[in-house]
């Protein structure tokens, strides 16, 4: 009998002893998640203020561009616009009836559109 008290005593001891190197080794595992997990949301803190920073800064780079093309394509079109406004005006005073026949017969014209249309509606 004391063999088998000795011998369960044995194996209980070898049980405890394992189960303290199982918890032990879950622990250390977990505080290694822990730490890994930690590490990566600090890189994700640092990584992603830098990439809004940036995406903010090509959306402003955008925007201003597009602005300075808009701005250009005004000057162009109102450039344009007055240098066909100033042939037009030196086409009236060099033909000055031609001129006059010309803008009446476009008024002729348009009328007979307009009339024409509003009697289809």
């Amino acid at each position: 009998m004391n063999d088998f008290q000795s011998t369960t005593d044995s194996v209980k001891y070898n049980a405890s002893r394992l189960a303290d190197q199982a918890a032990s080794s879950i622990n250390s595992a977990l505080d290694d998640s822990q730490r890994k997990a930690n590490e990566v949301i600090d890189g994700v803190r640092q990584t992603v203020p830098s990439a809004l920073s940036k995406a903010a800064e090509t959306a402003d780079a955008l925007a201003r561009r597009g602005m300075d093309r808009y701005r250009d394509a005004s000057v162009k079109a109102r450039a344009h616009a007055d240098r066909a406004t100033d042939a037009t005006v030196s086409y009236i005073r060099a033909q000055p009836i031609k001129s006059m026949l010309i803008a009446g017969a476009a008024g002729l014209l348009l009328s007979a559109l307009l009339r024409g249309r509003s009697q289809r509606d």
